[in-house]
């Protein structure tokens, strides 16, 4: 199962940045935490229209691996 986390910065000022959980958690694999964080990377303008998206992690759970 993996967890996912979004990192969002402020596209004035790209050092302030905020790391989301997404409320979906936790996806069965790899590859769907990958496409609900491209999802959420194409949302993001209309929820958070002054953030920039930085970066994702596709944490498992089970294991502790973290998958970029």
């Amino acid at each position: 199962m993996f967890d996912l986390f979004v990192l969002i910065c402020l596209a004035s000022k790209p050092d302030i940045c905020v790391t989301l959980e997404d409320t979906s958690n936790p996806y069965a694999t790899h590859e769907t935490c990958i496409v609900r964080a491209y999802n959420v990377k194409q949302d993001l303008p209309i929820h958070f229209p002054e953030y920039m998206f930085d970066t994702y992690e596709c944490s498992d759970n089970e294991s502790g691996k973290i998958f970029i």
